[in-house]
């Protein structure tokens, strides 16, 4: 997932790093190559000679349906101490992005580390819980639920509010909890950008649906590109949406993610 908004942000023209350990494998030379060629940075992945590089594999139906197959390693913070050339690259930065994946990659203490180093220079920093809810420890999940930008589908907000509610009062539930702006990603029928002050829902998009796989990754990454160029609340929401269906019309995620043309060219083509 993390790579996919990496890629996509890339191609819209963000400056994306990647922070984290890798393995000193194959995959690990795969995974960091592909990166490479998009224009990522990978000098802030440190690498760890002991531990396989985590793998996940998607399986997708004919219906759409997903399935992860996979092994998360464990790379989690080594000896204890979170590196301080991540905390630098941290403060030097215009937003951190953190996926709900890395608490199960990389336990919840890393990312309350790179949440307090965002915070201490005053960055925003996105969230997108994902489907790994369950899983979360209810306090670190409150944190997260505290950065300043919340992504999320309305079955995982539904499983952090705990009740089904209007679209509208679900963004606002979630907002509550600490966030300044709220997408709420509604699948084919578009999606809401909620802050304290304004409520947009724009529309899907009718495209021709081959997987799904990577929407939200990218959707993430024009989130994030709208965010800190000040977009208004209506011009980030089209251009998310747009990056969301120009996703889904193509098999597979990683570099086959949207580019900058292909986004353009839904929104050329779409009926409004």
């Amino acid at each position: 997932g993390m790579a996919n908004t990496l890629i996509c942000g890339a191609r819209l023209g963000l400056a994306m790093q990647a922070l984290g350990y890798i393995g000193n494998d194959e995959l690990a030379d795969l995974w960091r190559n592909y990166l490479v060629a998009e224009g990522v940075d990978v000098a802030g992945q440190i690498v760890v000679d002991d531990q396989p590089t985590p793998v996940a594999m998607c399986l997708t139906d004919a219906a759409g349906a997903h399935l992860f197959l996979g092994s998360r390693g464990d790379l989690r913070l080594q000896n204890g101490r979170f590196p301080p050339q991540w905390r630098d690259s941290i403060k030097a930065a215009d937003g951190l992005i953190i996926y709900g994946w890395n608490n199960l990659s990389q336990g919840p203490e890393a990312n309350l580390e790179a949440m307090n180093a965002a915070k201490e220079v005053n960055i925003p920093i996105f969230f997108d819980p994902g489907p790994e809810i369950p899983d979360m420890p209810p306090a670190w999940l409150a944190r997260m639920m505290q950065s300043d930008v919340v992504l999320l589908t309305y079955e995982e907000a539904q499983m952090i509010v705990q009740e089904p509610l209007p679209p509208a009062e679900m963004a606002e539930r979630i907002r509550q909890m600490g966030s300044k702006l709220v997408i709420l990603k509604l699948g084919a029928e578009g999606m809401i950008g909620h802050t304290a002050t304004e409520t947009i829902h724009e529309p899907g998009i009718a495209v021709e649906v081959v997987d799904l796989t990577g929407a939200g990754d990218s959707v993430a990454a024009m989130v994030v590109l709208g965010y800190l160029e000040k977009y208004p609340l209506p011009k980030l929401l089209r251009l998310a949406n747009a990056t969301g269906a120009a996703a889904v019309q193509k098999f597979g995620a990683g570099i086959n993610v949207p580019t900058w043309g292909e986004i353009t060219a839904v929104l050329h083509n779409s009926t409004r």
